[in-house]
């Protein structure tokens, strides 16, 4: 299988956000801010913390492996000043992702091994500027026919959900460099083209119905 991309940000130091098991809660700020010079420390149960949303420069927000429960919350699509790559993968998180997350426009976001339901289509479109997306060991269910993708995206990781339909003709027309949607529901030929034949058989097995290169031939 072709490697996938690193995830790392692009300012690694930049920020660093930590919260305890359950995500309402803030405990550490410590972040490159105008407003924060040095680390801002706030004990739970007190008063309330600062919202992550307001802070303007946050260049990257590592959430990962922190064995986070509960809901995403509705404010990480709020942000007003930069748009933060958002990485929240290795946690047990539940729920369904906030619709407010598709008024932004992302360019990494990593949700990977979660326990995340629903649909995450409103996160695509040609105008959006996301060049990496996994959502890759969810429970998601939506219908991946009609989805248009931004022609921003390079990496694209949805193996191990409920995903249906079939793979879009757009994909052919991007410069994909890592694609995943094995172990979904997904049926139809896949689309010919761009870059889509230059993945192996791993990217697409153990789908409803897929065929066409590299799979088996269509009948």
């Amino acid at each position: 299988m072709t490697r996938k991309p690193s995830y790392k940000s692009r300012k690694p130091s930049t920020t660093l956000i930590n919260w305890p098991r359950g995500i309402p809660t803030l405990i550490a700020v410590i972040a490159q801010e105008p407003h924060f010079p040095r680390p801002v420390v706030q004990r739970p149960n007190r008063s309330h913390p600062p919202s992550i949303s307001n802070l303007p420069n946050l260049d990257a927000l590592h959430l990962d492996r922190n064995k986070l429960t509960g809901s995403i919350p509705d404010s990480l699509g709020k942000f007003t000043g930069k748009v933060p790559d958002l990485y929240l993968s290795h946690n047990q998180l539940t729920g369904s992702v906030p619709r407010s997350l598709g008024d932004l426009n992302f360019t990494v976001l990593d949700f990977s091994r979660n326990q995340l339901q629903g649909d995450i289509s409103f996160l695509f479109g040609t105008n959006k500027t996301i060049q990496i997306l996994d959502f890759s060991r969810n429970m998601l269910e939506f219908n991946l026919t009609k989805v248009e993708f931004p022609a921003s995206l390079t990496s694209l990781d949805l193996n191990h959900n409920r995903i249906m339909g079939s793979l879009p003709e757009g994909l052919s027309q991007l410069n994909l460099q890592y694609l995943n949607v094995s172990y979904n529901r997904l049926c139809g030929q896949i689309p010919v083209g761009g870059k889509l034949q230059s993945f192996d058989a791993s990217s697409y097995v153990h789908n409803k119905c897929l065929c066409g290169a590299p799979l088996q031939p269509c009948n």
